[in-house]
Formats: structure tokens, C-alpha cells, sequence
């Protein structure tokens, strides 16, 4: 049997021991001081028990395990079971808090992100992996999470043995109109999988649609994707993707969708490649002019219009990890961070090395809205984080340790309005924000003393929090609608009633706790049931002052009186009315007939509209 041991909590009372075991099994160990010791053994757990542990007082036992699921015993009676499923990932670690009305999980996701930091340009939400096979959408303003994309778009299962797809690069367009991802399996019993997809934005659903996939986009690993920025609609759309295989990929709409007006669909348009180095890192000039490819210690510049290199740039010693290009006043620049620790500066036009110094880039990022870059060192340990400009030698902005583990990912993400900045050291934080994620999933920023938090101005931040992450929730969301509309159909004039009744909607607003005996209610919920009559005049109430209420409560009073009044008249000049075309016509009516006669006059029969013969 596999009965290795794999956690155990003691109970904080009682002489007894939990333990979790390899084929998913509980076993509790009472009496455990002595020699006649009593073992119960209970099972729910398809793997293996990742961690256990009692509440403050013994009375429960929380297990958890790769099935997502947090699982409390009631001890004592451990057939009674209560579970907290669909918690995202594996959980591997449980923890209840010292006062016990809290317990912490920990989960296999809670690791570094392989797509990093990305912005979204349409909502302004940061984008990074989430669930397996997913991208999280993480809006700043509200610190909430705005949806999950399902990238993968398949029913995910935990056990030990499986590998899960998993999304390791993605990228924005300039506009946000499209998004590539790329997801990949490794497995030592079958090839790898690897898949680049396109994902179009439909602003009726609000949501990313597939467009595109494509199996097998590179022979080994995708390194790196980057779209082709491009401004007023000069340019069309452009991926370029670099992998371990030695080559570079670029992608563009299919010409046939472009002429015949068919489906949009992309495709594989050039493949290069530079004296057979690998390929470390790519990007593109923010006019989309250039396209930059580093390949070992060497950097080239291509022409995206025929894909013939321009020219080739080389500072040796070590290999170029990280490059990017200079934005708007310093457009003209191109930076690379070595591997031998060093940050070279390149003037496009001179082609020869602006200046260099001493640096060894971890992370390199660029400001879309001004021209700083922001550098962080590669230290596992109290890295640095450094504000330049590309044209000036002299840093903006020194901070010796940003954060006590490794820098992997940083984004500047613009402001909806410039930030009034009093201090000249603070002046690269007027146009955007710089955030960055650590090795622990911190996300950490860079503020100025007078920076405000952030408030909602997009209308685009509002999204549906509804929208379907899986193809079942698809399905189970369309029937949903069906028959929600269906019953709409079925009862349409019960609704004006139910919405705009006053008792209900002080019946349901209203506190449990003070509402009158449901005796006393019933009547008046019926009678919200009923249609209004059409002779029956509704009196509104005018909203005003507070010193205007007893006015208008006396104004009401007397229009009630007033129809009170009318109605009386009407009775009696109707009663007057039968009695004397009945003594014309020689009948003699009693008092009961003529009542009844005059209530039939006087009744609504409006209702007969609506019959349908």
C-alpha cells in the first residue's frame, strides 16, 4: 500500500494525530501516548493529502489536495463532510489564523508569471497569467479583477501526473484590437505542443474572441512576441515572434481576407535568421520602421517593408539580453543590456555607441508617454531600479533596493491627466505610473508625494463580470438567457406591477426584523398583485423641502376629500338615473335590484380589451 506519509497536524485538545498519506487517505491516531492507540481512516482525497490542519478549538479538520478543493470534517462524526470548491489551482499549503475565523491556502499558481506585466490599451488593466491556461485582467483603479480570458479553453484536471497547457507569452497591439498568446505542454511521454493564437476584441461582447490559431508556430520555444506599432492606420497589422530554433517569424493578415473581403486570418509572411545564433530578444521602433533582433552579442536593425537588414550593431563583450527603443524625443536611440553587465546606448543615426556604463539589466522597459526608460538590475536580492534618458548619462531616479527579491516584469502605465509634480526629481512621474511585479507577486509602484489615487474615467472599465470562462459556462449561460427571456414572454403583464409597486419594494427593502406578521401583510401584497384601474386617479407626491411635507400631506388630504366628494355625486346621480327609467317603463325595482344594476354601470370592463377572440 501507499501509505508514505506526506503531512500532519496534532489535534489542539485531545490526544490525537492527523495524518495525510500518498493515496489521498486520512488516518487519526487517538491515544496516541499509549500502546493501544486507536486509528480511523477516511478518504475523499484523489491524490495525495497536501497539508492539514485542526481549527482553534479541534472541532473541525480542514484537508486540502490537487483538486482545488478545501475539505472541513466535523471531527467526532468524520462522515459529515463540507467542501469549498473551484479555488483556481492545487492547493498546497493550509493555515488557519490565531483567533480561527480565518484560514490561509496556498496554491501551485502563487509562482513567477512567464507572460510578465502586460498593459491592456483599451481598459488600462494589467494582464498577467492567472488560473492555469488563463489571463487575468487586473484593474488598478478599483484594485479588482475585471475578468478572466480562458486561453487554453479546456476543463482543467489536477492530478500529479498531468500537465497542464500553460501561457507563457502574450502581447498587445498599439490599439488593443488584437492580442497574441502563445501556450505550450511539455511532457516527457509525448512532444511538446505549442500553439500562437489571435484573439480579435468585439466591443459588443466586450471581450477577446479567437481569431486565429496556429499549431506548431516554431520548431522550439517562443522567446519573445512583439506587435508592429503603427500611428493613424499607416501601417498594417505585424507580429514578429523570435524561439530557440535559431529563426524569426513574422505574421501579418492574410492577403486573400485583405482582397476578397473574407474572414480575417493570419499568417506566416517571412522567416530569417542571422549566421545561426540564437535569438534573445526582439522589438520594434515606435514608428514601426525598424524592427530589432539581437542574436548573441550582435544586434540588427530590418527594414519591415522588404525584410532586408539595415545594419548590425556589436559591443562586445557578452550577449545582448535586453534591448529597447528610445520613444518620442529620444526615438532616435537604441538601448542593450549585456549579459556581461554592461548598458549600451546606440544612436541610430550615427549608428556608433552613444555611451555605456556599468549595469547589469535585469528588466528594460519603456515609457509610451514621455521618453524615460526605466532599468532594474538582475540581483535575486535587493535589486535597483533606475529612471534615464536615453539622450542623458546621468539617471532621473536612483532607488538601491526597490524590493528585497528579484525584479520580473515592469510596466509604465499613462494616466487618464497629467500629474501636477512640484520637485524636478519627481517630473517622469507626471505622464505615467511605473509598476513593477517581484519574485514573491508583489506588485510594487513608483509614486510621487502628491500623486492621488487613481479614479475611473474610462466607461471601458466597467465590464460584465459575467463573461464566460469556459466553453461549458458558454453553453450553460445561453440556456440561461433562453429561459430567462422565455418567462419573460410567458407573464408580460404581471411585470409593470411588480416592478413599480411601492408596498412590494418596501416589503423587500425593508429589515426582516421590523416588518409587521406576514398575517399582516398579505392582504396588502395581494392587492399590489391587482392591475390599477383606469378611473382610479393616481396621486403623486412632489418632491421638495422638507419643510413642504406637512403642505403637501394636507393638500393630498383634501383631494381625497374633493374625490370622495365627486364620486358620491356620481353614485347618487347614477341611482336617480335607473330608479327613473325604471318607473317609465312601469317596473317596480326594490333597493337590492337597483344596487346591483348600478354597480354593473359603474363597473371597469376595460379587461375585455385585451381578450383575444
Amino acid at each position: 500500500m501507499n501509505n508514505v506519509f506526506t503531512c500532519l497536524c496534532c489535534h489542539p485538545v485531545d490526544d490525537c494525530i492527523a495524518t495525510g498519506h500518498m493515496d489521498g487517505k486520512i488516518r487519526l491516531w487517538r491515544n496516541i501516548q499509549k500502546m493501544d492507540y486507536i486509528m480511523s481512516v477516511f478518504h475523499w482525497h484523489s491524490d495525495k493529502v497536501q497539508d492539514l490542519v485542526f481549527s482553534l478549538g479541534g472541532q473541525s479538520l480542514f484537508s486540502v489536495g490537487m483538486e482545488a478543493v478545501l475539505v472541513q470534517w466535523c471531527y467526532g462524526s468524520e462522515s459529515e463532510r463540507h467542501f469549498l470548491p473551484r479555488l483556481g489551482a492545487p492547493i498546497q499549503h493550509v493555515v488557519s489564523s490565531p483567533c480561527g475565523s480565518l484560514l490561509a491556502t496556498s496554491h501551485t499558481d502563487n509562482r513567477g508569471t512567464s507572460t510578465g506585466v502586460l498593459l491592456d490599451p483599451r481598459t488600462k488593466a494589467l494582464v498577467l497569467n492567472g488560473r492555469p491556461g488563463c489571463l487575468q485582467f487586473y484593474c488598478l483603479h478599483t484594485d479588482q479583477l475585471i475578468y478572466d480570458l480562458d486561453v487554453v479553453q479546456q476543463e482543467h484536471i489536477f492530478p500529479s501526473n498531468d500537465n497542464q497547457i500553460e501561457v507563457t507569452k502574450a502581447d498587445f497591439s498599439c490599439c488593443g484590437s488584437w492580442l497574441a498568446t502563445v501556450e505550450q505542454r511539455i511532457c516527457s511521454h509525448t512532444l511538446p505542443e505549442l500553439r500562437l493564437k489571435f484573439w480579435s476584441f468585439q466591443d459588443k461582447l466586450q471581450s477577446f474572441v479567437l481569431n486565429t490559431s496556429i499549431l506548431a508556430p516554431h520548431e522550439d520555444d517562443v522567446i519573445r512576441l512583439c506587435f508592429r506599432p503603427h500611428a493613424a492606420g499607416n501601417f498594417s497589422h505585424m507580429l514578429g515572434t523570435i524561439s530557440k530554433d535559431g529563426c524569426f517569424k513574422i505574421w501579418i493578415i492574410s492577403a486573400d481576407a485583405q482582397d476578397d473581403g473574407a474572414a480575417t486570418t493570419w499568417a506566416c509572411d517571412f522567416v530569417g535568421s542571422y549566421r545561426g545564433l540564437p535569438p534573445l530578444d526582439c522589438c520594434f521602433a515606435e514608428d514601426g520602421s525598424l524592427f530589432a533582433i539581437a542574436f548573441g552579442s550582435i544586434v540588427t536593425l530590418w527594414d519591415p517593408e522588404n525584410w532586408e537588414m539595415r545594419t548590425s550593431l556589436c559591443q562586445p563583450p557578452g550577449n545582448v539580453m535586453h534591448i529597447c527603443f528610445g520613444r518620442n524625443s529620444c526615438s532616435n536611440y537604441l538601448l542593450g543590456g549585456s549579459s556581461a553587465g554592461f548598458l549600451h546606448v546606440w544612436n541610430l543615426l550615427s549608428c556608433c555607441l552613444e555611451w555605456s556604463m556599468q549595469l547589469d539589466v535585469g528588466v528594460l522597459v519603456a515609457d509610451p508617454s514621455s521618453d524615460v526608460l526605466a532599468a532594474f538590475t538582475s540581483s535575486a536580492t535587493h535589486p535597483s531600479g533606475f529612471v534615464f534618458r536615453p539622450s542623458e548619462r546621468k539617471p532621473l531616479f536612483v532607488e538601491t533596493s526597490v524590493s528585497s527579491t528579484a525584479i520580473l516584469s515592469a510596466v509604465f502605465v499613462p494616466r487618464d491627466k497629467p500629474l501636477d509634480v512640484t520637485t524636478a526629481s519627481e517630473r517622469w512621474l507626471s505622464a505615467s505610473r511605473l509598476y513593477f511585479l517581484d519574485f514573491n507577486q508583489e506588485l510594487l509602484t513608483l509614486a510621487a508625494e502628491s500623486d492621488v489615487k487613481d479614479t475611473p474615467t474610462s466607461k471601458q472599465l466597467v465590464l460584465k463580470e459575467n463573461i464566460p470562462a469556459t466553453p461549458f459556462s458558454v453553453l450553460l449561460g445561453k440556456h440561461t438567457r433562453h429561459r430567462e427571456a422565455h418567462d419573460e414572454n410567458a407573464i408580460p403583464s404581471l411585470a409593470p406591477h411588480l416592478s413599480g409597486s411601492l408596498t412590494i419594494e418596501q416589503m423587500l427593502t425593508t429589515p426582516a426584523h421590523v416588518l409587521p406578521p406576514v398575517t399582516d401583510l398579505c392582504g396588502l401584497f395581494l392587492s399590489s398583485l391587482l392591475p390599477p384601474s383606469k378611473d382610479c386617479r393616481k396621486v403623486e407626491e412632489p418632491v421638495g423641502e422638507e419643510e413642504e411635507d406637512d403642505d403637501d400631506e394636507e393638500d393630498i388630504e383634501a383631494h381625497s376629500i374633493t374625490n370622495e366628494d365627486t364620486q358620491s355625486q356620481s353614485e347618487s346621480k347614477a341611482l336617480a338615473a335607473v330608479e327613473d327609467e325604471a318607473c317609465d317603463l312601469g317596473v317596480h325595482m326594490d333597493q337590492t335590484e337597483v344596487e346591483e344594476i348600478k354597480r354593473l354601470q359603474t363597473a371597469d370592463y376595460s379587461w375585455l380589451n385585451d381578450v383575444s377572440l
